[in-house]
């Protein structure tokens, strides 16, 4: 028995473990290595992750949706960084209805507006970097959006509630529609064939040492495996060029 195994939860599937983060170069055409196998326990947030990569020789780090934040987009450019990275799809009352992009919120002057150009009861900042903005009971049920935009809330009014950093994540949400952006995020699909390779050849998905130090042994030892070959191959390629 290992008593430091977490239970983790990614969409329906379920396991007892640890997560395995991986970081490695980004070079477009050429041979790419591991810089780093980060080790976190399988019930955290993987956004947390992001406070353990050691950023001073990073300039772009490209990563999943389950990563980013607008907290940490604004970290990374206070640091002339640059954190790239899809937003997933906002949710709706309805499929038809209205998402948080539909209506101007300003947050510098705490102020907001609806898709029927009605202003909220209330703009309050609440724990973890979160903000409330309620609209008017009374104004809402009278709305001619009312379905569209309130739907089946019980308290009759639709109720918003947004990251204190809403800004960073709606101008990346627009940025991610251009075609520079996305073609700049092609090179994060290499990180797919690594983790693929670790798994199915290297046998990371399964554990063989106890304990969280025995879990970070065996990344280590399964990133400098992958290290190896590629640098056999990098040795190869340049005697070949020779």
């Amino acid at each position: 028995r290992d008593v430091e195994l977490k239970m983790g939860k990614k969409g329906k599937t379920s396991w007892v473990g640890s997560k395995c983060h991986i970081l490695e170069t980004a070079e477009k055409g050429e041979i790419n290595f591991i810089t780093d196998m980060l080790h976190q326990k399988a019930n955290e947030n993987d956004k947390k992750i992001l406070d353990k990569i050691e950023t001073s020789s990073i300039k772009n780090l490209f990563c999943d949706s389950n990563y980013l934040s607008g907290k940490k987009i604004k970290e990374y450019e206070d640091n002339n960084k640059k954190l790239m990275g899809y937003f997933q799809k906002e949710s709706k009352v309805k499929p038809e209805g209205f998402r948080v992009s539909d209506f101007n919120i300003d947050m510098q002057n705490k102020k907001a507006k609806c898709p029927d150009n009605q202003v909220p009861i209330s703009f309050s900042e609440l724990k973890n970097d979160k903000i409330e903005i309620r609209f008017s009971k009374s104004v809402c049920t009278q709305c001619k959006y009312f379905d569209l935009c309130v739907g089946k809330n019980k308290e009759k009014k639709r109720i918003l509630k947004i990251s204190k950093y809403h800004d960073y994540t709606q101008e990346r949400r627009k940025e991610q529609k251009t075609k520079e952006f996305k073609k700049k995020m092609k090179v994060r699909a290499q990180v797919e064939g690594t983790i693929s390779e670790a798994v199915r050849f290297h046998g990371l998905r399964y554990k063989k040492y106890k304990g969280v130090l025995g879990e970070k042994l065996q990344f280590y030892l399964t990133g400098a495996a992958i290290n190896f070959k590629r640098l056999t191959k990098a040795i190869n390629k340049a005697l070949s060029v020779c």
